[in-house]
């Protein structure tokens, strides 16, 4: 089961107070989120598809104006989702531009608790090679998991 950022955005958009139901067979997600939702309703989600392998990232890591960056901060959750830490194996992160510190944060968390994780593949066309290095010095939970820029 897939939902495509196109079918939930409007849903997700009037969720009061994130009041998300479980998704138990999710496995596959593909996210877009905007900067006016912006990454805060990202732990209630993953709290809530306790099954998920894989995860996409699309145009999430795209240039956004100074005001709708301060939507787009990375607060991390106190305890990290059951998915990300026993059940995530691929995380795609697509239409990569330059990674801000925020950006640069979530990317941290995600590696540093998913444990299973397999693949982080990074659209990555335009990211210098400064960057790519911090990326593949990130500390990983997961021993096997490998970085792959395309």
């Amino acid at each position: 089961m897939v939902f495509a950022e196109a079918g939930m955005a409007p849903a997700l958009s009037k969720l009061h107070g994130f009041n998300i139901p479980t998704f138990p067979k999710l496995v596959k997600f593909v996210i877009g989120i905007k900067a006016t939702l912006g990454w805060r309703i990202l732990p209630f989600l993953l709290n809530n598809m306790p099954n998920l392998e894989h995860i996409t990232f699309s145009d999430v890591f795209v240039p956004c104006t100074d005001a709708q960056a301060l939507n787009m901060r990375w607060n991390q959750p106190a305890e990290a989702p059951a998915c990300l830490c026993f059940k995530i194996k691929e995380i795609i992160t697509d239409n990569q531009e330059a990674i801000s510190p925020q950006q640069f944060k979530l990317l941290r968390y995600l590696l540093k608790h998913a444990n299973n994780l397999e693949i982080l593949t990074m659209n990555a066309h335009t990211i210098d090679t400064r960057k790519r290095e911090q990326v593949l010095k990130i500390p990983r939970g997961s021993k096997s998991c490998q970085i792959q820029f395309v």
